[in-house]
């Protein structure tokens, strides 16, 4: 039976056309408008899937880079490019940028001239610390190497544990970039 509308006259309202849906119930009417904005709201990105390393910790081997826990032996790293405190909440937020490696640290609460490593980036395949993937890596044989040769591949793969985790970029087949996020507990 199609849609029928019907005045209503002596209504003090804007619109005096009411549709009437017969015999639709409201349970069906909220299911057939919620049915037709699923074709008009777009699903949201497929995220990249976090596959689970039991005690991954981005700053130790054999999943992560030996970075340095102490300003002064991160000044000493390599060639540092530069030096940038950062502004926020958090006093000692710092960056060290090096060729082809960043790292974002935190100073420690309690240990004067120590420091807490919460990110750590590297482009360059000058950087191999890991045992397991470094730039410049196929992706194939990092897989190997981590003993996940089916792991599922794409342009971002991502490795963790509970509080650490590891971003694998890939072009062509090969690391081209890796980002290591790590657990800083805000000076811990």
């Amino acid at each position: 039976m199609p849609l029928r509308p019907e005045i209503r006259y002596g209504m003090q309202s804007c619109n005096p056309v009411v549709w009437k849906f017969p015999s639709m119930k409201p349970q069906v009417m909220l299911m057939t408008v919620i049915a037709g904005l699923a074709w008009i709201i777009p699903a949201p990105a497929a995220a990249a899937r976090l596959t689970y390393i039991e005690q991954f910790e981005c700053t130790r081997e054999p999943w992560g880079m030996p970075i340095p826990a102490t300003l002064a032996a991160l000044r000493k790293l390599g060639t540092l490019k530069r030096e940038t405190v950062q502004p926020g909440d958090v006093p000692g937020n710092r960056v060290f940028e090096y060729d082809g490696l960043a790292v974002w640290t935190v100073d420690a609460r309690a240990q004067p001239g120590q420091v807490v490593v919460e990110r750590i980036e590297v482009t360059s395949p000058r950087w191999q610390w890991s045992s397991w993937a470094n730039v410049g890596d196929t992706l194939d044989a990092a897989l190997e190497r981590l003993r996940w040769p089916a792991a599922a591949k794409g342009p971002k793969l991502e490795f963790g544990g509970d509080a650490d985790a590891v971003s694998l970029y890939v072009d062509g087949g090969r690391i081209v970039r890796i980002v290591y996020t790590c657990y800083a507990g805000h000076g811990a």
